[in-house]
């Protein structure tokens, strides 16, 4: 286990460091955002098993679901003939930290539900 450092914190919240690792991991190559590389589920033990992930995308609008599809499918595309987006298609650091969130918002919302559930089923078992 890596263990973190007060130094290595502070490395990791200066904005130019979080850049240069954005760049570095690549998915922006492909026109993704963050939350749409979080959903597709690339490694057997990939957060997108869980059912969270499913339940924040069925809550998405039509709009933001057709454009998270669109985006998905170009990268498959993408990566059968190994080509990437060209850079003026690329989604930027600065977008990705607006835009490439768009599923936090429900995440959160689902996560209070299930948090509200859970304390409601222990009020009904208390009684």
């Amino acid at each position: 286990m890596v263990r973190v450092t007060g130094v290595l914190r502070q490395w990791i919240k200066h904005k130019p460091f979080r850049k240069w690792y954005y760049n570095l991991q690549g998915y922006n190559k492909f026109g993704l955002y963050q939350n749409d590389f979080l959903c597709l589920g690339v490694y057997t033990f990939h957060p997108s098993d869980e059912p969270l992930y499913d339940e924040a995308l069925r809550r998405l609008p039509p709009d933001e679901y057709d454009q998270y599809v669109y985006r998905n499918i170009r990268s498959q595309q993408l990566e059968i003939t190994k080509a990437a987006v060209p850079l003026n298609e690329r989604p930027t650091f600065e977008e990705d930290e607006t835009k490439g969130r768009f599923l936090e918002p429900y995440i959160r919302e689902i996560l209070k539900e299930k948090k509200e559930k859970e304390q409601w089923q222990e009020f009904l078992m208390s009684k």
